[in-house]
């Protein structure tokens, strides 16, 4: 789980602002519901969620 967050943090190295942050959203948010449910699933949701959030709020203050 600490690997897999590491790696997750080394990939996105372009933002070293936010490396902290990205390990720990690593670790307890993908890589632990993945370990602890044996889906990959889980980490997938988790990891494109806040994107669709922010694209459905981009595109709701766009057309309003």
């Amino acid at each position: 789980m600490i690997a897999n967050s590491a790696l997750f943090t080394l990939y996105h190295l372009h933002q070293p602002w936010s490396m902290p942050a990205t390990f720990i959203d690593g670790a307890l948010d993908q890589a632990y519901p993945t370990q602890r449910f044996g889906s990959s699933w889980l980490g997938i949701i988790t990891h494109t969620a806040p994107s669709f959030l922010v694209c459905g709020t981009i595109l709701a203050m766009v057309l309003s």
